[in-house]
């Protein structure tokens, strides 16, 4: 399996990963419960009580020897749940042939899933594995870390297309068309077949590849999550390829569903694209004039803006949404030509509206957009 990460929260083995392992033969007992939960070490006990030895994300690998009835199963699991425990590894052919029922069942009401591990695997092989999949994975992490640096530097434009093809020869595939998919960090994806490259740009994960491999990525997780895609396009016009993602990504998470670089070519994707520096003419001679309008007078200016701009510029549908009468509604866009010299009842003037209002959104939890001028 790929693992998608943020800069904060690098790759980690989780609970579904150990059952992949073919050196390792584990079973699932019981439900299919806490696969995703990261585990970040392992640790032998036979405690019933093993809280206070337990640091947290372990799996707990135990034989058994005291969980002789129900009530030192629950009690067990009980104390792992308290030390944010993820698994228990149950060691069979010791004491019993199979997890206790008890055992397995209060665990999985508590969210616990049970491995069974056999005789033949020592306790010790997991803190052996789990150190050298933590190491391959900060390896993994770092060359992702390095790709995103150059996806990022290619679709700003402060480098040259060539270094990615220089420094990822699996990419260098003269004559064929790429494509590349933008999703949130955090996300999992099935493994990749064909030749690619992934790269993490601070809260997002970026693929880049022949189209053929980034269309295969994407019919593989279609519903599933959220994505950006762009392309495709000759090898010479990756960057707008990588551009097209990030934007067509942007789009995605605002109406909750994928899109495409074809999604590009509306309003909404627009408005997505503009430069901080395109949009605070509109903060500036826009919305600033209603906000101050609006603080000086407590009036809703700019909740009637926005109203008429979701009504497609009815006054009829704008009043009866604010339960305001018809004129005042009018009177209400008469001052708002009035503030900023605009006519919002065309169609230019809305979307001027919008444009403003969409980079005031986006700048919310930044720096705020526009003052009030003292």
């Amino acid at each position: 399996m790929s693992t998608a990460m943020s800069v904060a929260a690098p790759l980690q083995v989780q609970v579904r990963d150990m059952l992949g392992w073919a050196d390792v033969p584990l079973d699932l007992v019981g439900d299919a419960v806490g696969m995703d939960r990261h585990v970040r070490w392992a640790q032998a006990t036979e405690l019933i009580d093993p809280e206070p030895f337990l640091r947290g994300r372990e799996i707990v690998l135990t034989t058994g020897l005291e969980l002789r009835t129900p009530a030192d199963c629950a009690h067990f699991v009980d104390s792992l749940v308290a030390a944010d425990a993820v698994a228990i590894g149950y060691g069979i052919d010791v004491v019993t042939t199979a997890p206790p029922p008890a055992l397995v069942h209060r665990a999985n009401a508590a969210g616990l899933p049970v491995l069974s591990v056999p005789r033949t695997v020592p306790f010790l092989t997991f803190t052996e594995r789990l150190a050298q999949e933590q190491t391959r994975l900060w390896v993994l992490a770092q060359d992702r870390l390095e790709a995103g640096h150059l996806f990022d530097a290619v679709r700003r434009g402060l480098a040259d297309p060539l270094v990615l093809f220089e420094r990822f020869v699996e990419l260098d595939r003269p004559g064929i068309e790429f494509a590349a998919a933008c999703w949130a960090a955090r996300e999992r994806l099935p493994e990749v077949a064909g030749p690619h490259r992934v790269g993490y740009v601070r809260d997002r994960t970026i693929v880049l590849g022949p189209a053929s491999v980034v269309s295969g990525l994407v019919e593989a997780v279609d519903g599933a999550l959220v994505l950006g895609c762009g392309g495709p396009a000759p090898r010479q016009e990756v960057r707008r390829v990588l551009a097209e993602a990030v934007a067509a990504f942007d789009v995605a998470s605002r109406r909750g569903r994928s899109a495409g670089a074809a999604d590009l070519a509306t309003l909404e994707g627009l408005l997505g694209r503009l430069t901080h520096e395109q949009v605070t003419p509109f903060l500036d001679h826009v919305l600033r004039p209603i906000m101050e309008h609006d603080q000086r007078r407590s009036d809703s200016l700019l909740a009637t803006a926005r109203t008429f701009v979701a009504t497609d510029g009815s006054v009829a549908r704008t009043a009866e949404a604010l339960f305001l009468h018809p004129n005042t509604v009018r009177k209400r866009l008469d001052r708002i030509d009035e503030l900023t010299g605009l006519r919002v009842r065309e169609a230019a003037g809305r979307i001027a509206l919008q444009i403003a209002d969409s980079g005031h959104a986006r700048t919310l939890g930044h720096e705020q957009p526009s003052r009030p001028r003292s």
